[in-house]
């Protein structure tokens, strides 16, 4: 059961549940994930009997899945009733991948469905969607058990076969999700979603000595630390992992030994694969004029595998091993096995036919996993070692984010050519991949970037680190129009160097682009960025992405993956008409957002774009937090006098500029401009105050404060309020039981085990050994890649506890 202290204890508490997650796994003789873990400690699985407590569980409320119906997400976990014409058919998700349409019987992947967001389409055919509510269906294959709920018996299931099962055993489903931000959810917060829609009261009982569950908000928060406390004891438990599965030492070594009752899938069958992708990107003929082309090639395993390994009793089904729950286990065992092959055997690239092939995985959900071939000589240095990590080049090739298409279209192969480390590439047409960047860089316009640099930093906006450990770091900023304008993202320092340290110059990165609440194009969803050493270059932002609006971006050291996500507000507002729905900074929107384009005509000392022109300029900020800006009347007549001087106008004197000021002085409305007396911090100098408030400037103020050159306390100052109108229209933000994160900090937990990237040394390697002794674990056993990763100081659900999942 959960233990009771499971939200207040530290992680060295729980030993025996450590362990008794390790025996689960063994027993079940399948990858376990997080939402398994929860079903087992919440629900009372007996490792003796292999099933749940009924008495836990209110199996009259589970969905009815029916063939050719379009279902709710089913994710790792969720409890389901197979439609059998008669009394339904009990079962638990174990395991589910992509079956996209476009995927073929052996395996087969075009190439711009490799690492596509969720419901993308083919963008060659296919317009992008409009900003909308629409939702996103998806096929998937689920595979389930039913073992577990004591009603697995092979008689049962054996006559649901090619009905509402699949021949191989698995449920191939159209699911329907909200939108594309929870299409793209892993497991575990997918699954938090399906326990707080569907099955809420036995959720809230299982949790409820645990901590508070009585309304939706506090159910949702203690379920979210309930998965993050589960996630860090399965780290702890020292398993194989493979994403976010964790697999038995002994049954993977079982599976290595080929000691399967029946014919499986063996090392030799994974290898063969690995053999068929490389081939499969290399030319099929020769060309009667100049060299053979070669195309990166896609083969999803899940469907390869099926293809290509038959049952010896009947060829038309796949072997037992690819059927039934053991298929799971079987996709990860030999994904674990590819990576080992593929990267001590072969070194990141094997020989065909004379020429160095590079294969690595692509697309961790079509298919069970999409693997990549293509030649080594095209691929990027950085690329050739870490063959786990998604890349999801076959998308962003398609889609454009790659500037040399070559390696998308084809390059020559020659068999006399040297493979990766010989001499050096010298044709242009085989250097690695490289990124379109904006022409409007940082380095042709320096000055305006140096002038809004200081704005930033003015503003109090400037990029902030947010959460940094051994393996995750955080970062916020504004986004203005520097980087709108150059596609730019900007990184701290701390992050620079890192990034620095870990990646080549020129590192292409892979860019999530989170925007709770707005449909986005999938172009933009998922993007290539490249790294210049101090931001990130190449970035095409969202037009729902304004000036002045908050963001946290977070990149983790062991994967070429940036995520941006905005948060949306709780209350939208609106800004002169301007709907704002998502965290922003005052003092930004008020420097670059507020810049009418109305027809004036000009005439007259001033006019509302030329006082708001002037205060994108000149405006200070009143004081962290403050929704002002504030100029010194002698510096805004100065400027307007300057600026009528250069256009030629009738000479104007500063009395005439601040009589036409009154006509802009309001109290109403989301943007006002009010007198203000200036404010040192000591009486003559220091740094300014925020400006008192004054309806009592009169013509001989006005006319002392002009007559300064530098402006002085006491003096007079013009203030530029914002004050949003609230909205009548309902919040983007995600609801508490979407799944979706609010604020893009769902990585943030407390401390943990964690492997670091191949090449590196752990930093906290004695923290490692004592936490797993601590654990009950011999530290014998850990992996020399695995470190401990601190606390995260983030704001906690619980006392002493780590920020929810999702």
């Amino acid at each position: 059961m959960l233990p009771l202290d499971l939200l207040t204890s530290d992680l060295d508490s729980f030993p025996e549940t450590v362990l008794f997650l390790r025996e689960l796994a063994r027993s079940r003789r399948l990858p376990l994930s997080v939402p398994l873990a929860f079903n087992a400690l919440a629900f009372g699985y007996d490792l003796d009997s292999g099933q749940y407590s009924p008495e836990l569980l209110d199996l009259e409320t589970l969905p009815v899945v029916t063939v050719n119906a379009v279902v709710d997400p089913l994710p790792a976990g969720s409890l389901a009733r197979l439609a059998t014409g008669g009394k339904p058919q009990l079962c638990e998700v174990v395991f589910r991948h992509g079956e996209h349409p476009a995927l073929s019987m052996g395996g087969t992947c075009p190439p711009w469905l490799s690492g596509a967001p969720a419901g993308a389409e083919n963008p060659a055919l296919s317009t992008s969607r409009s900003d909308g509510e629409g939702g996103v269906v998806l096929t998937e294959r689920l595979v389930v058990d039913a073992t577990a709920l004591g009603t697995g018996e092979p008689s049962k299931l054996r006559r649901l076969l090619g009905k509402t099962l699949t021949d191989e055993g698995h449920l191939v489903v159209r699911v329907s999700y909200t939108n594309d931000e929870q299409a793209e959810l892993d497991d575990t917060r997918l699954y938090v979603s399906h326990l707080l829609r569907q099955r809420t009261a036995e959720v809230r009982e299982a949790l409820r000595e645990l901590g508070p569950v009585d309304d939706a908000q506090e159910l949702a928060k203690t379920l979210h630390s309930v998965f993050d406390v589960l996630t860090a004891l399965l780290d702890a438990t020292c398993m194989r992992r493979w994403r976010e599965m964790y697999l038995h030492p002994e049954v993977y070594e079982r599976w290595l030994a080929g000691e399967e009752d029946t014919r499986g899938v063996d090392p030799a069958d994974v290898e063969r694969f690995s053999r068929a992708i490389a081939r499969a990107c290399l030319p099929a003929h020769k060309r009667r004029f100049g060299l053979p082309i070669a195309r990166p090639a896609y083969l999803a395993i899940g469907p390869a595998l099926r293809a290509d390994v038959p049952d010896p009793a009947d060829p038309h089904l796949p072997a037992d091993a690819l059927r039934g729950p053991r298929y799971s286990t079987t996709l990860v065992c030999a994904q674990l096995h590819l990576v080992e092959y593929l990267t001590r055997k072969h070194g990141g690239a094997m020989t065909i036919g004379g020429t160095a092939v590079h294969v690595r995985l692509d697309d961790a959900w079509q298919g069970g996993g999409v693997w990549r071939g293509a030649v080594a000589e095209s691929v990027a240095e950085e690329l050739l070692e870490e063959v786990d990590l998604p890349l999801a080049l076959g998308w962003l090739g398609t889609t454009g984010h790659i500037e040399d298409e070559r390696v998308e279209e084809g390059v020559p192969v020659s068999a006399d050519e040297p493979a990766r480390g010989g001499s050096p590439v010298e044709s242009e047409s085989q250097q690695p991949e490289v990124l379109i960047v904006d022409d409007s860089t940082p380095e042709e316009v320096p000055a305006a970037e140096q002038i809004e640099e200081e704005h930033e930093y003015a503003d109090g906006a400037a990029v902030r680190d947010h959460h940094v450990d051994d393996t995750t770091l955080c970062w916020k900023f504004v986004l203005g129009p520097r980087h709108l304008e150059a596609g730019t993202l900007p990184l701290t320092p701390k992050v620079a160097e890192a990034m620095r340290s870990e990646l080549p110059v020129d590192a292409n990165l892979q860019l999530d682009v989170s925007h709770p609440g707005t449909e986005l194009d999938p172009k933009q969803r998922r993007q290539r960025t490249r790294l210049d050493g101090a931001k990130l270059h190449g970035v095409s932002w969202p037009d729902g992405m304004f000036s002045g609006i908050r963001l946290t971006a977070s990149w983790c050291t062991d994967s070429f993956q940036v995520r941006v996500t905005s948060t949306a507000l709780d209350e939208p507002v609106d800004v002169e008409g301007i709907p704002i729905d998502y965290l922003f900074d005052s003092a930004v929107l008020l420097r670059h957002l507020i810049d009418p384009t109305d027809d004036e005509t000009g005439e007259g000392v001033l006019t509302k774009s030329l006082v708001r022109q002037l205060f994108r300029t000149f405006g200070l900020r009143v004081g962290p937090g403050k929704p002002e800006l504030f100029v010194p009347l002698t510096t805004f007549v100065e400027k307007v006098l300057s600026e009528k001087r250069v256009d030629g106008s009738e000479s104007l004197s500063p009395l005439d500029v601040c009589d036409a000021l009154e006509e802009f002085i309001t109290d109403q409305g989301a943007v006002r401009l009010n007198w203000g007396v200036l404010l040192h911090q000591h009486d003559v100098q220091g740094d300014w105050l925020t400006p008192r408030k004054t309806d009592q400037a009169d013509a001989e103020w006005k006319a002392e404060s002009c007559a300064r050159e530098k402006p002085a306390s006491s003096d007079l100052a013009l203030v530029l309020g914002l004050h949003p109108t609230p909205a009548d229209r309902p919040s983007r933000a995600p609801r508490a039981d979407s799944g979706v994160s609010s604020s893009g900090e769902d990585f943030l937990r407390r401390g943990h085990l964690r492997s670091v990237p191949m090449g590196q040394q752990p930093q906290q390697r004695e923290l490692a050994v004592l936490y797993a002794r601590k654990m009950g674990l011999d530290p014998a056993t850990l992996s020399p890649r695995i470190t401990f990763v601190r606390e995260s100081s983030g704001k906690r659900k619980h006392r002493g506890r780590a920020s929810k999942v999702g």
